[in-house]
């Protein structure tokens, strides 16, 4: 999915991530188990996941539950691989970086 044409769009539009970021922050606010001191860009989990054996072990279990076919599954390292290349895109963005929170 990283590679759809909408996906590498979306990664790289800075108007289209703000207002989809504004939308984000806006709905923490709102939402009664919000979290809105928190911009996207402190997400760690781009940056601690592929270390945290929880993560890995939650991520092969969705592989079993949810994958039929051996052939579609997607191996940790590769799906951590591409978990990077989302990150790398995302700190590109402008938009991304610039996303503040909302008071």
């Amino acid at each position: 999915m990283a590679n759809q044409p909408d996906i590498l769009r979306l990664l790289t539009d800075a108007d289209q991530m703000e207002y989809l970021l504004d939308i984000r922050m806006r709905e923490e606010i709102e939402r009664l188990d919000g979290i809105p001191n928190f911009t996207p860009s402190e997400f760690t989990f781009f940056t601690n996941a592929a270390d945290n054996m929880n993560v890995c072990n939650a991520y092969k279990i969705m592989q079993n539950q949810y994958v039929m076919r051996e052939s579609d599954k997607i191996d940790f390292e590769k799906a951590m691989n591409t978990l990077e290349t989302i990150h790398q895109k995302l700190i590109a963005n402008p938009a991304w970086l610039g996303c503040q929170q909302i008071k």
